[in-house]
């Protein structure tokens, strides 16, 4: 359909191939937690921001331009997935981890 934007959801490894092959970071977009989350995806620190996610939508462009081809990381997939379209929609690549971090351990992060 003409105007729509096509999000892309991944699993886990294959945003853990991205990350690596492309040099990008995961971007968590939840709240704290009980858990750590590089913990729970199984990648370093270093690999990973966390941003809130009503942040994005007031980046500038040079700020948001920063976040292209990232992979969004939230604990249901909904948020993650809505800010990759938002990015999307900005000629950007972004990634949504399908199903949250619930799609990987249940509901105990």
């Amino acid at each position: 359909m003409k105007g729509q934007v096509e999000v892309k959801e991944i699993e886990l490894e294959e945003a853990k191939r991205i990350s690596l092959e492309q040099d990008k970071k995961f971007v968590w977009l939840g709240g704290p937690t009980r858990v750590s989350i590089p913990e729970i995806l199984e990648i370093s620190d270093t690999k990973i921001l966390s941003i809130e996610p009503g942040e994005i939508t007031h980046f500038d462009q040079q700020t948001l331009g920063m976040l292209d081809g990232f992979i969004f990381v939230c604990p249901h997939g909904r948020t993650s997935f809505a800010i990759a379209k938002y990015l999307k929609s900005k000629n950007m690549e972004a990634y949504s981890l399908k199903g949250g971090v619930a799609a990987i351990v249940g509901e105990n992060y």
